[in-house]
């Protein structure tokens, strides 16, 4: 095989200073916002002619000369005059909305409500450059930013967001403040010793000692231990919802294995009313209906249609033994979990995380 080079067009540009390039393709003038597209469709076969669909590779080169980089933007140069003219009124000296000022650099870094608003060198990571790229920042009643200014903040940002500022003790604001750090939830857990309690025959596991300690400074201690007849109607009532049938409590009082109690445990927790039973305390919670009524309505009641599926997913994760963080994901954003739009196998699984965001549905949704 051999190739060979061709040369279709050549030009030159001056493109000192950071100013917009241009060069000619014959007698084309090719200046800022074309495009240039190369249509290629040939493959030598012998027949002396090209065909649709035949192949072949190319490298396309685009030669400068003499050429100098323009310096890196600055801040107070090049940056500072664009932030001026779009966000000072809401990010400046006297308002900062979201607690945002954006006037110097170390302001930038240290953020807002939404944390830092700049990662030097890294535009994808920069809030500031997020907010741009979304058209969010500047708001819509201001001038937007030409492609131009944009790809001089981006161009900033990417070359380390120069600014003459000391920026070498510059604080970053965070999500978590230390008042959340504080929070029991968020703070790592610490193994504490058991209390010396001296009732010690009735501690059955750790949680006794915790327990009995308590009482024993009351100077109480634990009631009679319950009946077998008792604790299955207890298991029953408290796992499943329903009592137990005069045939059951007639098996576990005849069980004398050590471990009876345990196994009517499992036995219960494997039972599908045990989902259902539990479920409905998380359906109460979130504010399940069948049906919904708005106030002015009279007596129309409107079917919240296919919420049943949300019911079932909940009573199916407590039967399973959904981990609990799982659960919460699921039902925050089980639509982002899967892609759902695009795939052509709805597995349970699939159709689980879909069903789970249900939950979204138990209240009137203005957000259309």
């Amino acid at each position: 095989e051999s190739s060979s080079s061709i040369s279709l067009a050549k030009g030159f540009s001056d493109a000192q200073n950071g100013g917009p390039a241009k060069f000619d393709i014959q007698d084309i003038e090719i200046q800022e916002g074309m495009f240039i597209y190369l249509i290629i469709d040939c493959k030598p076969d012998g027949s002396g002619s090209p065909h649709h669909g035949d192949g072949t590779t190319i490298q396309l080169n685009i030669t400068t000369e003499s050429y100098t980089p323009p310096p890196p933007p600055t801040f107070e140069k090049d940056i500072l005059p664009i932030l001026s003219s779009r966000c000072l009124d809401c990010h400046g000296t006297n308002t900062q909305e979201a607690d945002l000022a954006v006037h110097q650099v170390s302001k930038i870094i240290f953020g807002g409500e939404n944390g830092s608003a700049l990662e030097p060198g890294n535009p994808e990571s920069s809030y500031l450059w997020t907010m741009i790229q979304q058209g969010a920042m500047p708001p819509e009643e201001s001038e937007p930013l030409t492609s131009r200014e944009k790809a001089i903040i981006f161009r900033w940002i990417k070359t380390g967001a120069s600014t003459s500022e000391d920026l070498t003790n510059v604080k970053r604001r965070t999500y978590i403040t230390d008042e959340d750090r504080e929070f029991w939830a968020y703070r790592l857990p610490k193994t504490r010793s058991l209390p010396a309690i001296s009732n010690i025959q009735l501690a059955e596991s750790p949680i006794d000692n915790f327990l009995l300690k308590r009482l024993e400074d009351e100077s109480l201690s634990y009631s009679e231990i319950a009946s077998k007849n008792t604790l299955i109607r207890r298991l029953y009532f408290d796992l499943i919802g329903l009592p137990p049938s005069p045939e059951q409590i007639e098996d576990f009082l005849n069980d004398d294995s050590a471990n009876a109690y345990s196994q009517l445990v499992d036995r219960l927790l494997a039972s599908p009313r045990y989902g259902e039973r539990w479920g409905r305390h998380w359906m109460d919670t979130v504010g399940y209906v069948d049906v919904r009524l708005y106030d002015g309505d009279g007596t129309t009641v409107y079917v919240n249609e296919g919420m049943w599926r949300y019911r079932d997913y909940i009573i199916r994760s407590f039967n399973t033994g959904k981990p609990y963080d799982q659960f919460i994901q699921e039902q925050l954003a089980g639509d982002e979990l899967v892609d759902w739009k695009n795939t052509s196998d709805w597995s349970p699984e699939v159709m689980d995380k879909v069903v789970a965001t249900g939950y979204l549905r138990n209240i009137e949704d203005h957000t259309s």
